[in-house]
């Protein structure tokens, strides 16, 4: 799965046909039955039933099976993308060198009218495409360690595509939400309410990123990572043991990986606060009381802000700001 997020299923393709899956667990088999179907040369039924939108999932399946695959390099992959879309977004052949970009609000345009939102654009390193059907608005309070955040959420539900990483995992991981100037958007069916999971993992990371981008106008993905999963770390109790594991399991040196990318800085960074020896993956954090590592991550996270000399926002942030 380490591998698949990153994308690379050259890699891991192999390792999951390769598994037993009677020794799985009922979810773990049905995740690599559904990934190893995606990944098969034969052609599989679409989850939509309007023959328009199945040829617009055909297509962003297709370039994510050649660009994790190898089969093409990503440059070549996005113009048999282009080529793909370029009819069903109503221009003809179109020229290549416009850009998947120049086609997606035109794609947008068209799912609205059928009653289907979409998320479009980069979620490095590949294009993404989700797809869903619902939406609900809802207001939040949010405690950063930085200081307070109201925010406008839109709870996303009836899901046509969870995205390249739900493509590639058989769903099992999936982007669970993300940020717009003026609100957040998540995706309801991955997080109980009531949950740590969702008041940490989703409404304090989210909006984290709310807030930094407002303070930090401009800042790049890795960096909007290391700070948000730094300010998870700063709130989580009964979930920091599994964030820890999830971190530790998917580290990456590549700047084109945020995700991955921000984790080893994440953990490298608090096993050097806290005065720990050996690589990050390698770190006893159990043996760690909770509380420092808390404290730990809020120290970080200002001497990250300080470092960027931008003097942190009083008060609530009025929603809709930007």
């Amino acid at each position: 799965m380490n591998s698949a997020l990153q994308g690379d299923m050259k890699t891991a393709l192999p390792l999951f046909q390769a598994l037993p899956l009677e020794a799985l667990e009922k979810a773990q088999s049905q995740a690599v039955q559904t990934l190893l179907a995606r990944f098969s040369p034969s052609p599989r039924p679409s989850t939509a039933r309007d023959p328009w939108v199945a040829h617009v999932l055909a297509a962003y399946e297709a370039y994510w099976k050649q660009a994790m695959l190898g089969q093409a390099t990503p440059e070549a992959a996005e113009r048999d993308l282009f080529r793909a879309l370029a009819p069903l977004a109503q221009i003809g052949t179109g020229s290549p060198g416009d850009g998947v970009g120049a086609l997606e609000p035109l794609l947008e345009t068209r799912l609205r009218e059928r009653g289907i939102h979409a998320l479009f654009g980069y979620t490095r390193p590949f294009r993404e495409c989700m797809l869903w059907t619902s939406e609900e608005e809802r207001h939040f309070g949010v405690e950063l360690p930085e200081g307070h955040e109201e925010v406008r959420v839109v709870m996303l539900d009836g899901f046509l595509c969870l995205g390249w990483m739900g493509f590639a995992t058989g769903d099992t991981y999936h982007t669970g939400g993300w940020t717009r100037p003026d609100r957040l958007f998540c995706l309801k069916g991955s997080y109980d309410l009531a949950s740590e999971a969702f008041h940490v993992s989703y409404l304090v990371h989210e909006g984290q990123h709310f807030a930094d981008s407002r303070r930090f106008p401009g800042l790049e993905q890795p960096e909007l990572e290391y700070r948000a999963k730094l300010a998870e770390l700063s709130r989580a109790t009964t979930t920091q043991a599994s964030l820890l594991r999830a971190f530790s399991a998917n580290l990456s040196d590549q700047r084109n990986l945020p995700h991955p990318y921000a984790n080893r800085l994440v953990m490298r960074d608090l096993a050097q606060i806290l005065g720990l020896n050996g690589p990050p993956a390698g770190v006893r954090w159990e043996a760690v009381k909770p509380e420092a590592i808390r404290e730990a991550a809020v120290r970080l996270l200002k001497r990250d802000s300080a470092s960027r000399s931008v003097p942190p926002s009083r008060g609530p942030a009025a929603s809709g700001r930007v």
